[in-house]
């Protein structure tokens, strides 16, 4: 695994242009994307099987792409939908998609040009219709919205030209456009996206078995070209044990986010691979600030000085994981290398302890997935040196859970897919309380004045010091704890093939064919 950690601080470099990059105004180089790869299945007697099953770790949380922006729904919600652009993680440039090119003739303006002959599932066409109904329908969904501030107007030039107007120019429009999140859905479609999905995706819905699975069948329209495997089936499989035994087994072809500590029992196989990708993605413990204990920033700062990241890391990772001080991963744009966060200091912790409400200690719940469950254990152990017993309940979603209301903690990650400090809009800024993903309930007026100017601002060096600021704040308000980067472990049987490692751990799958 050494050479993993050779990898990520490459992957990293990378990252370093990329984030200057991101600031930059102007729009990227136009290029028409070839159609997807498919199977050669001119090679002796090979075959591709019909069904690729792929085990996931827990349910999607929606099929509708607006709605469902979790990483596990958007693994699925990739195979059915487009969106205008995309982010080729390869290359980490923005492509086209379902806008074959576009140009901006005003720094607020964009007018995208789309695909002719582009087919819904349903049959229909595809029309600018469609793209004006996504885009204002994705302004109005709590967690779509994010990605649509400043949205101004969206002007049907004709039927396949759009012309997207923002309040002010913005140096993250088209990374934000860039996702699943942001996808293309008919017009009027918006009340059963979630029951019954219609994309214009290489894969279209068959049937979801709530804990149990989502098929997906091959969509032959498909503007890309059609998938060489007729099905792809998620199978839910929560426990890590039973993910692993289930690939081994060769009950299923694919298994997605092998943890670390089974690395070693796979990677000897002959007939199982192992794809292992640098990642950006960031575990953090999130506080919720506005009712006991969190309400106490000495309770808050006692956790967090508890908490040895490097011990469990080493004990449970291998020492394959990194220990984050921030929301963003290093090389996004705005990271801050000097960010005064609370390390580990268990004499500092009693300090803080003793100076909070709860000298003596105290109780609380924290709300995750099973998934989180070794490294939770070794948090559990670091908060009893103190006093504090932490007890660990596994949902299905946290950000459901804990959306409704709810006293304590919760321990999720953030996905810096787009490199951009931009991220923590929706984790951090007070009107994402709840309904978005600032689950802290954390509000602070001076975050929200950063984060709302550094969405529109066009010079990269204030820009950047308006996300350096915002974690110097968040560093010192403690109402989330950064825990560690991840890297991501796909393990698949040694006939799959078209799989390729992704960083964001949204894994493309729709390309992914069994060949025997």
């Amino acid at each position: 695994m050494t050479r993993v950690k050779k990898i990520t601080a490459l992957f990293l470099c990378l990252l370093m242009v990329v984030g200057v990059l991101a600031g930059c105004s102007g729009s990227p180089e136009v290029k028409t994307e070839p159609s997807a790869a498919s199977a050669d299945t001119g090679q002796g007697e090979k075959k591709i099987k019909e069904e690729v099953v792929i085990a996931v770790i827990q349910n999607p949380v929606s099929l509708d792409p607006h709605y469902g922006t979790e990483n596990h729904s958007r693994m699925i919600t990739t195979c059915m939908y487009n969106s205008l652009v995309y982010l080729d993680v390869e290359t980490l440039e923005i492509k086209p998609a379902l806008a074959e090119s576009w140009e901006s003739p005003a720094q607020n303006e964009y007018i995208f040009h789309l695909r002719k002959g582009v087919k819904f599932h349903d049959g229909s066409d595809m029309t600018a219709a469609d793209v004006k109904y996504s885009l204002e329908r994705c302004k109005e969904m709590p967690r779509a919205a994010t990605y649509l501030t400043g949205l101004q107007n969206v002007e049907i030039i004709d039927d396949y030209t759009v012309k997207v107007t923002l309040e002010k120019p913005s140096p993250v429009f088209l990374s934000n456009i860039s996702g699943t999140i942001v996808s293309i859905i008919p017009e009027g479609s918006g009340d059963t996206a979630g029951d019954k999905p219609i994309g214009t995706g290489p894969y279209k819905f068959v049937e979801w078995s709530t804990d149990n699975y989502v098929l997906l069948e091959r969509f032959d329209d498909f503007y890309g070209g059609a998938k060489p495997t007729k099905y792809l089936r998620f199978r839910i499989i929560p426990d890590n044990s039973v993910r692993n035994l289930t690939l081994e087994a060769h009950d299923v072809d694919v298994a997605h986010q092998i943890q670390n500590a089974d690395y070693t029992m796979l990677k000897n196989r002959d007939d199982i691979k192992l794809l292992i990708a640098p990642s950006v993605i960031v575990e953090f413990m999130g506080l919720q600030v506005s009712a006991p204990p969190f309400d106490d920033i000495h309770a808050r700062k006692a956790v967090a000085h508890a908490i040895n990241k490097d011990a469990y890391i080493q004990g449970v990772f291998d020492g394959e994981y990194t220990k984050v001080t921030s929301f963003l991963v290093p090389g996004a744009f705005g990271y801050n290398d000097n960010v005064n966060s609370c390390e580990y200091d268990l004499a500092k912790a009693k300090e803080e302890l003793a100076l909070s409400k709860y000298p003596n200690g105290f109780e609380f719940n924290c709300y995750t997935t099973a998934s989180r469950a070794p490294y939770t254990e070794a948090l559990q152990y670091d908060l009893s040196q103190i006093g504090v017993k932490m007890n660990v309940e596994f949902v299905s979603s946290v950000q459901s859970h804990c959306a409704a209301g709810y006293k304590g903690a919760h321990i999720t990650s953030v996905n810096n897919a787009a490199l951009d400090g931009d991220i923590m809009y929706n984790y951090l800024h007070s009107s994402k309380k709840q309904t978005g993903g600032n689950l802290t309930y954390f509000g602070n007026a001076r975050v929200d004045e950063l984060l709302e100017k550094a969405r529109f601002e066009m010079d990269t060096q204030k820009r950047a010091d308006m996300y350096k600021e915002i974690q110097d704040i968040v560093a010192a308000e403690v109402p989330i704890i950064p825990l560690h980067s991840i890297i991501a472990i796909v393990g698949t049987d040694s006939h799959v093939k078209g799989l390729k490692s992704n960083p964001t751990t949204v894994h493309e799958f729709y390309d992914v064919y069994y060949e025997y």
